[in-house]
């Protein structure tokens, strides 16, 4: 036989395959072979529009599920508005975590909804939306988003940092919680109002640590007493995944200095950043990365000021107010005095220059920032060894305790 030679059984096996691959898709042969590829996506998108108005029919978690699942495969924008709808307020304060069913050995063997609490189905359910509605872009309202803003709440603030001056005070609210450090950004660069306001009428912490009068060692070095860090190597288990789902996929914000530690794609919008996460697959962290992520702290105060009237040189010089601390050691009541009265002013100088850059830069009137008092609070704690004499009480004029 030639190179260019073929055996007649050898080509009827090659067409008998290919027959019965096309009978197995489910398309008749005559279509398949006249339909050109652009035909043949559109179709695709057109069975799979005829599917998501099915499953979102049904309202099951499995099939509201699905209809997610084809939305975001298919890019079909256009079923944002009944995704939406779709979601289940009832259960939006329940989130994925456990106590769930976790995969043995950290295997994929997949698990049968009824091992599952109903508020976990749901909230499941609800996540394969909220994933649907950040990949095709949409922009859901501050109070469609509400009620996930506990169950979910990464996805609910990736969404809302798409409209940030619309959704300013739903954007705030996470400035109480562990998203604190991922929220602040984005209000930042939407020149957040509320955000200005907040820095003023908060009350201004000085938090004094007074320590054991300074001692010398034998090296003429101040005496301390070293520290040390102790590191563990933590895992997060996340529940297998269920019969008959589709992918399920679940955020997390990180941040972008440490974005590159995770190994995997780190997509940016807005101001956050984030990876995502299976719903059944097992993820090992490093201690320093576990840690990091979870006590990411806001920006000091005078960084997000100066990048909230885009001005990258303002306040060098201003206390991280509204929490200042300060430390020195026990050199008596006078001295100690001073040192207070000190901080006090330099931080209610720095609190009367930041309302006049508010009227400057028009994010305040001059009656509004007026309006706004200066108040301070004074905590004084006694870092000295045990057993010495106690601290007097502090009655600085011009450093109020309240």
């Amino acid at each position: 036989m030639s190179a260019v030679e073929v055996s007649e059984p050898f080509m009827n096996r090659i067409v008998t395959g290919f027959l019965s691959l096309l009978f197995l898709l489910g398309v008749p042969v005559g279509i398949r072979a006249q339909e050109s590829p652009a035909a043949f996506v559109e179709r695709q998108k057109t069975e799979a529009k005829e599917e998501v108005v099915r499953f979102l029919k049904s309202g099951t978690p499995r099939d509201r599920a699905w209809a997610a699942h084809l939305c975001a495969k298919f890019e079909l924008k256009e079923f944002a508005p009944q995704l939406i709808a779709a979601l289940n307020p009832k259960f939006g304060n329940t989130g994925w975590a456990s106590p769930t069913p976790l995969c043995p050995d950290r295997g994929r063997t997949e698990v049968e909804e009824n091992r599952f609490p109903e508020e976990k189905i749901q909230a499941i359910g609800n996540q394969a939306v909220l994933d649907a509605l950040i990949r095709l872009g949409a922009r859901p309202t501050a109070d469609e988003l509400r009620p996930y803003a506990k169950g979910h709440p990464n996805e609910t603030l990736i969404l809302l940092a798409r409209e940030p001056v619309l959704n300013e005070a739903a954007l705030m609210t996470f400035l109480d919680g562990d998203a604190a450090a991922f929220a602040m950004p984005v209000l930042v660069k939407s020149r957040s109002r509320m955000l200005a306001v907040k820095f003023l009428r908060e009350s201004v912490t000085i938090r004094v640590s007074i320590t054991a009068p300074e001692r010398k060692n034998h090296s003429g070095m101040p005496g301390g007493v070293p520290g040390g860090v102790a590191g563990a190597s933590i895992s997060t288990a996340t529940p297998c995944p269920l019969v008959n789902y589709p992918r399920i996929r679940f955020y997390k914000l990180v941040s972008p200095t440490l974005a590159t530690l995770y190994g995997q794609k780190v997509e940016t919008e807005e101001k956050l950043a984030w990876i995502t996460l299976d719903f059944g697959r097992s993820y090992d962290e490093p201690w320093r990365q576990y840690q990091d992520e979870r006590n990411v702290s806001p920006l000091p105060c005078r960084q997000l000021v100066a990048d909230l009237m885009e001005d990258s040189g303002a306040f060098r010089d201003l206390e991280d107010f509204p929490r200042v601390v300060i430390t020195f050691p026990w050199a008596g009541q006078k001295d100690a005095c001073r040192r207070i009265a000190e901080t006090c002013t330099r931080t209610r100088a720095a609190f009367l220059e930041l309302k006049r850059k508010y009227v400057v830069k028009n994010i305040l009137t001059q009656a509004e920032a007026d309006a706004i008092p200066f108040k301070i609070k004074l905590e004084i704690v006694d870092a000295r060894p045990s057993g010495s004499r106690p601290l007097p009480e502090f009655k600085c004029p011009d450093c109020p305790e309240k």
